[in-house]
């Protein structure tokens, strides 16, 4: 945690997308992987995402882990699954990205799966159908340099909302 203080004076804050104002004296910035910079006036607060790199083994991503970006670098012959939490509607606005890496073999799947336990779905598109799965094609991956997929959840669902490459029902 990151905390500030300025004795007598308040503080202007801005929201970067709504543009929100707000007075304070005191700040406290609760994150990981905080950079501070002086602009004139202004000191410009910088949230890192944080990247983690996943090898061969299945991961159950966490809500924890909200923001994360994986790197999946698998060289195992079935590719790499990645295993969504269960959410719900105060988890709404959770959101992960996986990303393609650089393993040896470039023709390995990336799977992307809602939990077992749970009764949530994959949107790959807003009026599309529900999915059990969804993935990047394993010679899609050769020729596509880092697929990429973004999924939120929204309810019990999850929703892509943004792709590189070629992403498509399955597992």
């Amino acid at each position: 945690m990151f905390v500030c203080s300025v004795a007598s004076a308040a503080v202007g804050v801005r929201e970067e997308t709504t543009g929100a104002n707000i007075q304070a004296t005191d700040i406290a910035l609760v994150g990981a992987e905080l950079t501070v910079t002086q602009s004139g006036s202004v000191a410009v607060i910088t949230l890192a995402n944080p990247v983690t790199i996943e090898a061969d083994t299945p991961d159950s991503v966490t809500l924890a882990e909200s923001g994360t970006t994986f790197v999946a670098t698998s060289d195992a012959a079935g590719g790499r699954t990645f295993l969504l939490p269960t959410v719900a509607t105060a988890n709404n606005g959770t959101w992960f990205k996986f990303v393609g890496g650089t393993g040896t073999q470039y023709n390995r799947k990336i799977v992307v799966t809602p939990s077992a336990g749970g009764s949530s779905s994959i949107y790959l598109t807003a009026k599309g159908t529900a999915l059990a799965s969804i993935r990047a094609l394993n010679g899609d991956i050769g020729s596509d340099s880092y697929p990429t997929v973004t999924v939120m959840s929204i309810g019990t669902d999850w929703y892509v909302i943004a792709t590189k490459g070629t992403w498509e029902a399955g597992s």
